[in-house]
């Protein structure tokens, strides 16, 4: 096994989430999270590093989500057209806040939900070595 099978694919699960969200946009038009590996009987090859095998392993982690985990985490990490300003965290409290009408949206639940996906994720990602 040379160094560059053995290595890291990504170095956080913040630049794996960048790198599904972009690929899942090439693939399909507006795909849900979880919805190839759920398709797929495809497993990532541990020996040999490949672009669809890390797409699906990335895909995967969205199991053990709630909706509104992975809502979040797909307009924080998802992409914005070029020319298109990210969107501000006022614009994305008021998003939340249309699409989840029964959730109280502050700075600390929106932070609590991000850091509790980004835990699970990262956890998943650990045992697969991609991060």
């Amino acid at each position: 096994m040379t160094a560059e099978e053995t290595r890291p694919r990504f170095r956080s699960p913040q630049a794996a989430l960048r790198f599904y969200f972009r690929a899942s946009e090439l693939l399909c038009d507006k795909p849900k999270p979880g919805l190839f590996s759920r398709k797929s009987s495809a497993r990532r090859a541990s020996s040999s590093p490949n672009l669809i095998g890390d797409f699906l392993t990335v895909d995967s982690c969205f199991t053990e989500l709630t909706e509104v985990e992975i809502w979040l985490l797909k307009e924080l990490y998802g992409p914005s057209c070029f020319g298109w300003p990210q969107k501000k965290v006022a614009e994305l409290y008021k998003a939340a806040r249309e699409r989840f009408p029964r959730q109280q949206w502050t700075p600390h639940t929106v932070s609590r939900f991000k850091q509790r996906a980004l835990a699970l994720i990262g956890q998943k990602l650990k045992r697969s070595n991609l991060i």
